[in-house]
């Protein structure tokens, strides 16, 4: 897989090796589910989730590179010492889900990202504190320990901030992120 990659990113521009690793990433996933026991041989339904996945991908790029509103003003970076962890979850395609994370340095440059997505939507809320688990779990297996937590669900951060765990897995999961 190593091997397949690395020539690609010598014989692709940076478009082209974003749609292949797109493909490859929805390959690997079907491949994934089969092994684990939940098999999907339509074909049909598999180029649909490629076919989206880098729609959504070129999209994302395109408000990334292209923005109409610059946000540079809004951004706090964190104390002397410190990284930023932002994350962000939510519903991908019917009933999927999708975390993003990204670890930036007081420069706003962006040291590690995570965006792994899976089957079994719950709620918004879960979702986005299973972001911010994963975001802490990545953060620390690169060795970022100090660092400024920050993410777009009100709920979720008051929840974090007043310690509010309750007997649900919501609860479970801000236990574990505390």
């Amino acid at each position: 897989m190593r091997d397949c990659l690395e020539q690609a990113a010598t014989k692709m521009d940076l478009d082209q090796l974003g749609e292949f690793v797109a493909i490859y990433w929805e390959i690997w996933n079907a491949r994934n589910r089969y092994v684990f026991g939940r098999p999907n041989s339509n074909l049909e339904v598999l180029s649909s989730h490629v076919v989206k996945f880098v729609m959504n991908y070129r999209e994302l790029r395109e408000k990334t590179e292209n923005p109409k509103v610059q946000h540079q003003a809004l951004r706090r970076p964190p104390g002397a010492g410190m990284m930023k962890l932002n994350f962000d979850g939510g519903n991908v395609n019917m009933d999927g889900r999708g975390w993003g994370c990204a670890v930036r340095n007081p420069d706003g440059e962006i040291l590690v990202t995570g965006v792994p997505q899976g089957e079994q939507f719950s709620s918004s809320l879960v979702e986005e504190a299973k972001a911010c688990l994963k975001g802490l779990q990545v953060a620390k297996e690169y060795g970022y320990y100090s660092l400024v937590v920050e993410g777009d669900c009100l709920a979720l951060i008051q929840r974090l901030q007043h310690q509010v765990i309750d007997d649900s897995i919501l609860g479970f999961i801000v236990s574990d992120i505390l």
